[in-house]
């Protein structure tokens, strides 16, 4: 947020400087692979391209941006002016991804019945907001040229961390407390209304796979708050017009912190959200499948083994001579 944030790297010694390039580098890479990876599993399966899905590859693609861009431009061009801008992009467009996982959840754990419509109906608006909502707030320091040692810029950034942090967290905190609430009364009033025991299985079932999607949401929401908290840190001290108390480690962890958090969410996704783990699962299997037939027929070609079909024989003879294509 602040300017001074990517010029901390100017004091720190080449030794430090070189494992720092080296580590986040590696991390970076990592980073785009694994979240184009989840994007890459929501696209190829139909099963799991649902509304809910859509907000995780959009939370999907906020990491892959840090990924290639945040990290190596802090590391490339520490000084650049647009540093500023990009972190809080970064930070806003993240935020506004959980909040609309958070109402997502909201809507399908307090009106069931309507929230497929519900979703579907609001789903491109919310996309569109959380996006150009932030990327418009970032770019309004440019109106005094990004200088942190304006006051308007540090109304700017109070600002941000009040109602671009602290409100939407208050919302998601209050949100998955309500859902934890109502899963908790709903499973007690099937145990106490229902006489049918299949009835009741099958809706504690879906309970508990409602309840599970929203734990990993609020695991997801509390690393991303946890992480960003050195930032945030660094950037109220920095208002405040003491960078004494954010000393070099800080900076170091902050970065360090920031890409855990973009490396943790497409392993959280693929590990315990139940969808994605199922998707990620066929998509394996078929892979290896087909890597296995390849394998096969080309063992059989080489050793000049009939391939057949219910309609057609291929012969293909030892010396590697064209087939020879005979109906049954």
């Amino acid at each position: 947020m602040n300017e001074t944030q990517g010029n901390f790297t100017d004091n720190i010694d080449q030794q430090t400087y070189l494992a720092l390039v080296a580590s986040l580098s590696c991390m970076s890479i990592t980073i785009v692979a694994t979240n184009a990876f989840v994007c890459a599993i929501v696209y190829l399966n139909k099963t799991v391209r649902t509304c809910t899905n859509c907000f995780v590859v959009s939370l999907a693609v906020s990491d892959i941006i840090m990924g290639a861009f945040f990290f190596p431009l802090h590391i490339a061009v520490p000084s650049f002016k647009g540093i500023g801008i990009l972190t809080a992009v970064s930070l806003l467009v993240g935020v506004a991804n959980v909040v609309c996982l958070t109402y997502d959840r909201y809507l399908s754990i307090s009106s069931p019945l309507t929230y497929t419509m519900d979703i579907q109906h609001r789903f491109k608006k919310m996309i569109v907001l959380c996006w150009v909502v932030p990327i418009l707030y970032a770019f309004i320091p440019l109106a005094w040229n990004t200088r942190t040692d304006n006051l308007a810029h540090v109304i700017y950034t109070f600002t941000m961390s009040i109602c671009g942090v602290i409100i939407p967290y208050i919302f998601i905190f209050s949100v998955y407390f309500y859902i934890f609430k109502q899963v908790k009364k709903c499973s007690k009033r099937l145990q106490t209304e229902l006489t049918d025991q299949r009835t009741v299985t099958n809706k504690k079932t879906h309970l508990f796979i409602e309840l599970k999607v929203a734990r990993v949401f609020i695991v997801i929401a509390s690393i991303f708050l946890c992480c960003w908290a050195p930032v945030l840190y660094i950037t109220t001290v920095e208002n405040f017009r003491k960078p004494h108390l954010a000393p070099q480690a800080v900076h170091i962890t902050a970065f360090y912190m920031l890409a855990l958090e973009s490396l943790v969410n497409p392993f959280i996704y693929c590990f315990l959200k139940p969808d994605i783990q199922s998707a990620l699962r066929r998509t394996l299997k078929k892979t290896w499948r087909r890597d296995m037939t390849i394998r096969f027929t080309s063992k059989a070609i080489d050793n000049g083994i009939v391939i057949g079909t219910s309609n057609t024989n291929l012969r293909v003879s030892n010396n590697g001579s064209s087939g020879q294509l005979n109906a049954l």
